[in-house]
This record gives structure tokens, C-alpha cells and sequence, in this order.
């Protein structure tokens, strides 16, 4: 929750135009609805993810593959830490660096399917955003947020969790996407 006086988050200083939140601002609201038990690990779990690329990879990999381990984000956080942070912050910083948005727009028949998930998976383990926890998420027109939102869903039930959860993200997330300008 932003401090009385300042800036909403997504809203710049002292303008009315409405500004692309940022990974962490994302990640924050989205938390606050599903898991608020793990918001007060985000800023450590944001240094991790974006300054060690070994946690991130841990975390992508363990986001891809699903409830396997004890402490399956891969972060150096402690024991309550849950596999929802990192879910969330491998999609944010996945739709932040275009790899799940341009991977929304592709039609793939089923023989092409696993290449396709596989060169995701690749992309997502690899990719961080320049800025890190601070950089934008794009904006995008309400299909396009509505596309890469069932894409993130699907990451997310793919991660054993349930499918409320998954459509949670898929309703925060594709909200945090969308274009405010006609």
C-alpha cells in the first residue's frame, strides 16, 4: 500500500496520465490478492531474481517444472517463502522482456508445440528485464493482455498450483497489461 500523500502505484508524480507499473508494482498487487503471506519477502526475492542469475534460473526452472523441492523458488529467502513468488516474478519478468508477448501472437500446431515450449522455456530462463524490478511492463490492447493473461495461466497450473490461483494471475496480470488510451 503506498504511503498517504504519495504517488499511487502506476500513477507518476503529480500527473493524471495513468504510466505502466513496474515489475515490483505488479508483482506487489498481484501478491496482495493471492499470497500476502509472501509480500514481505518480495524485495529480497527481487534482488535475487534480477542481481543473481543463478537464483533466477533456479526459480524460472523450478516455476516451469513445478512443486518438486522443498524450498522450490531456488531464493535464499527463508522456509515460508512460496512457489508463487516466483511464479510471479518469472512472468512478470517474462511479459517485461517480450518473451511471453511475442510468443502470444503465434499459432502452433501440435508437432511444433514442445519445440515452441522448450525455446520458452530457454527464453524465460535467460532473459532479465534492464531495469529489473523497476522496469515498465509494456502495454498492450485488451486482447493481447487477455491472450498473454491465459498464457500465464497456464505456466501457473503447469506449476501444480490450483486453478483459481491460476485465474487470479491470469485476471491481475492481463489488468496490469492493458492499454488505458482508446
Amino acid at each position: 500500500m503506498p504511503e498517504p500523500g504519495s504517488p499511487e502505484p502506476g500513477i507518476s508524480g503529480g500527473d493524471s496520465r495513468r504510466t505502466a507499473p513496474t515489475i515490483e508494482e505488479a508483482a506487489r498487487t498481484i501478491l496482495l490478492d493471492v499470497a500476502p503471506e509472501d509480500v514481505r519477502f518480495l524485495p529480497l526475492a527481487c534482488a535475487d531474481f534480477f542481481g543473481n542469475p543463478a537464483a533466477r534460473r533456479r526459480a524460472v526452472r523450478a516455476t516451469l517444472r513445478g512443486r518438486e523441492r522443498d524450498q522450490p523458488t531456488g531464493f535464499d529467502a527463508g522456509e515460508g517463502m512460496q512457489l508463487v513468488l516466483g511464479v510471479v516474478l518469472t512472468l512478470l519478468n517474462g511479459v517485461a522482456c517480450e518473451v511471453l508477448t511475442g510468443m502470444t501472437t503465434e499459432r502452433v500446431d501440435r508437432l511444433r508445440a514442445r519445440w515452441r515450449a522448450r525455446r520458452r522455456r530457454r527464453a524465460l530462463t535467460t532473459a532479465v528485464a534492464p531495469q529489473g524490478e523497476r522496469t515498465p511492463l509494456p502495454r498492450v490492447s485488451a486482447v493481447e493482455a487477455a491472450a498473454i493473461g491465459a498464457q500465464a495461466a497456464e505456466i501457473v497450473l503447469a506449476a501444480g498450483m490450483p486453478e483459481e490461483l491460476a485465474q487470479r494471475v491470469n485476471t491481475l496480470l492481463a489488468a496490469a497489461l492493458i492499454d488505458p488510451r482508446p
